[in-house]
């Protein structure tokens, strides 16, 4: 380098802190981003979002498909099926 200095750039909006604020972490964000929850329609911020791939939803922690709270108990393991002799 030639002792040039990089010039400062803002950070994108969607970086900086917005005026809305996370119920579940309290950290601000910009409304733009906000996600809500498809079972209670809580709003949060998309870090705090569950994102459940195979239901294409997006949860809160507490309604998340396998929490405690939501009631959903996990799915035991299936056994293997006996081979049959043949």
């Amino acid at each position: 380098m030639n002792g040039a200095r990089p010039i400062p750039r803002p950070a994108p909006w969607w970086l900086e802190g917005g005026e809305e604020t996370c119920d579940l972490c309290l950290a601000t964000y910009a409304y733009e981003v906000e996600v809500r929850c498809v079972d209670c329609d809580q709003p949060m911020c998309p870090t705090c979002a569950v994102w459940v791939r195979r239901r294409t939803a997006v949860y809160c922690s507490e309604c998340a498909p396998g929490s405690a709270e939501a009631g959903d108990e996990p799915r035991p393991q299936r056994e293997a099926a006996p081979r049959g002799e043949g």
